[in-house]
């Protein structure tokens, strides 16, 4: 089994291919696995037959939810002699640069007056990472703090923190 991706602008073509004797496949549907480290079942897709040995998936005007891996499954019945295995699998990757997105794991941070603590900003995986700056408000002045994802709470006040984020690369278009 071989599961390759062709893409442009757009657009993406997952290619499976399966090889093997009798040559006459099932294939089972596409199986898309979030990027994360959940590797969360997305969905299931169709996929289109080109050939006994060959099928496709074709997305169109893909977006950063597109992102992920994409494992093809076939069999033809007979299990495979060195790895036993009746149904033969491969993964293929597709990464869609697009505008930063920030997850649903970014948290907004309460801590005891005294305390320390850490606020933390993702952004979904295989897009655009930006470069995160922090400041700080006091007295209605805003001074910058850190860089970084992360920002470490060390205060004894109460103060509120505002992140920018620009692109880590400005020729990212």
């Amino acid at each position: 089994m071989k599961a390759t991706n062709t893409s442009k602008v757009g657009r993406v073509v997952i290619n499976c291919t399966a090889s093997g004797v009798p040559d006459n496949y099932t294939f089972y549907k596409l199986t898309h696995i979030a990027p994360d480290v959940s590797r969360t079942i997305v969905r299931e897709l169709e996929l289109t037959r080109v050939s006994n040995s060959e099928v496709i998936f074709t997305i169109e005007g893909a977006t950063y939810q597109d992102t992920g891996f994409y494992l093809c499954k076939a069999s033809n019945g007979i299990i495979h002699y060195s790895t036993g295995q009746l149904v033969m699998e491969d993964v293929v990757s597709v990464w869609i640069k697009d505008q930063p997105v920030i997850t649903s794991n970014t948290r907004n941070f309460v801590s005891e007056k005294g305390k320390s603590g850490q606020m933390y900003i993702e952004f979904y995986p295989g897009i655009s990472q930006p470069l995160v700056t922090w400041y700080i408000v006091k007295n209605g002045t805003m001074e910058q703090q850190q860089r970084g994802r992360t920002l470490n709470l060390l205060e004894t006040y109460t103060f509120y923190y505002i992140f920018e984020a620009e692109r880590e690369n400005p020729k990212f278009a």
